[in-house]
């Protein structure tokens, strides 16, 4: 527990730090799939998992390749018509989540 809070100080220090004005670059598109963007933020955010969880490797590059990919399954998806009902959705979050 005493790595995941020190994560997370670790990352309110730097979110503090950042001016506001470059705070918009995070949600500027960083690469696009598509038509469909990956912005700094989510970036930043997969990073930040990949690191809560441990990963191994290189964390920068697992962020953008897994970014990635999400897109392209949510295109093939997309063009094969694929749907997610909600009852479908909902039977996949825990009780009381």
């Amino acid at each position: 527990m005493t790595r995941l809070s020190a994560c997370l100080l670790a990352l309110l220090l730097v979110l503090a730090g950042v001016p506001a004005g470059a705070q918009e670059g995070l949600f500027s598109p960083r690469i696009v799939v598509n038509g469909r963007a990956i912005t700094e933020y989510e970036l930043q955010q997969r990073m930040l998992m990949l690191a809560l969880f441990r990963s191994q490797g290189d964390i920068q590059e697992e962020a953008r390749t897994g970014l990635i990919d999400d897109r392209l399954r949510l295109y093939a998806g997309e063009a094969l018509g694929l749907e997610v009902a909600p009852e479908a959705l909902l039977a996949g979050v825990p009780a009381g989540a």
